[in-house]
């Protein structure tokens, strides 16, 4: 189960369209464009982020920037946690 962390609101869980793993489309559509893949904390686990969140000036995820591996670096608009496995 994966859970998409939306800037403002409760996150929610969103599962793969074909019930395995997520692809780049689905995960393009879930979160608003191109997307890059940050390490989390816990092992096993990722971020699925706008790639070009900062260049937009999108506001600061502060739930997604608390399971990042990176946590002096913020994550900036909506994200997506999840096992690594589920990535295609």
């Amino acid at each position: 189960m994966a859970k998409l962390i939306p800037v403002e609101g409760e996150m929610y869980n969103v599962t793969p369209t074909d019930g395995k793993k997520f692809h780049l489309e689905q995960l393009q559509t879930l979160l608003g464009g191109d997307i890059e893949i940050l390490p989390a904390f816990a092992a096993g686990y990722c971020l699925v982020v706008l790639e070009d969140g900062k260049r937009l000036n999108l506001l600061v995820n502060d739930v997604a920037s608390a399971l990042s591996r990176f946590p002096l670096d913020p994550i900036v608009g909506p994200a997506l946690y999840c096992s690594r496995e589920h990535i295609d």
